[in-house]
């Protein structure tokens, strides 16, 4: 797909940039390729067991060096999430590279409605812009805040968090449960023998 007026295509097994008349802006040179965001996309090269990441500019120009075993997909909020080459956590660079949030997770995610999702020790939680931790990491498992609102597991109890950290949706009831988006949120219930599943919409309330 285009995204930002470029897409990424593969010729001879490499990838690389189109613009919408189909003439190349970026050369074919990464073995994978990823679509633009915030002005940067995510390229990497290497074998399969042994890839490197970084991000490059519309022009081809590399503002972070591939040199990254794991990048998140795109830049989110003005922020990416990778790791370390010296101790294996992560953190997250700006869009010039530099470092605005130490390496410190043992897991993280995209920053999404001011928030990303951390794992210290095997528990999720949030951070802010500023790398503080917001909403403590209790959880077994934690989605992206979405409209406001995230979807959190702990002691096998599903629910909905908001910015504060306090349960405002139980979702013991459903059998699947997707975050929210436009305000609703898709919802799956099941019969008492867990079959005959059908899906509906909650909304915040």
């Amino acid at each position: 797909p285009f995204s930002e007026g470029l897409a990424y295509v593969n010729y001879n097994e490499y990838q690389g940039y189109i613009e919408r008349n189909g003439n190349w802006l970026i050369k074919h040179d990464y073995a994978e390729a990823y679509s633009f965001s915030e002005g940067l996309a995510k390229v990497g090269n290497g074998d399969f067991l042994d890839t490197v990441y970084g991000f490059i500019n519309e022009k081809g120009d590399e503002i972070i060096p591939l040199k990254h075993d794991f990048t998140i997909e795109s830049v989110k909020e003005g922020l990416i999430c990778v790791s370390s080459d010296s101790n294996n956590k992560y953190g997250y660079l700006d869009k010039k590279g530099n470092v605005k949030i130490s390496f410190q997770f043992d897991s993280a995610g995209n920053f999404k409605d001011g928030f990303a999702r951390v794992n210290i020790e095997g528990k999720w939680g949030y951070i802010d812009y500023n790398g503080k931790i917001i909403i403590t990491c209790v959880f077994e498992q934690a989605s992206d805040f979405s409209n406001g609102l995230a979807l959190v597991r702990k002691d096998y109890d599903d629910y909905f968090i908001n910015n504060k950290g306090e349960n405002v949706i139980s979702c013991d009831d459903y059998v699947e449960i997707n975050s929210f988006n436009n305000n609703l949120a898709a919802v799956s219930k099941a019969d008492v023998y867990g079959l005959n599943i059908k899906w509906g919409f909650i909304d915040k309330k």
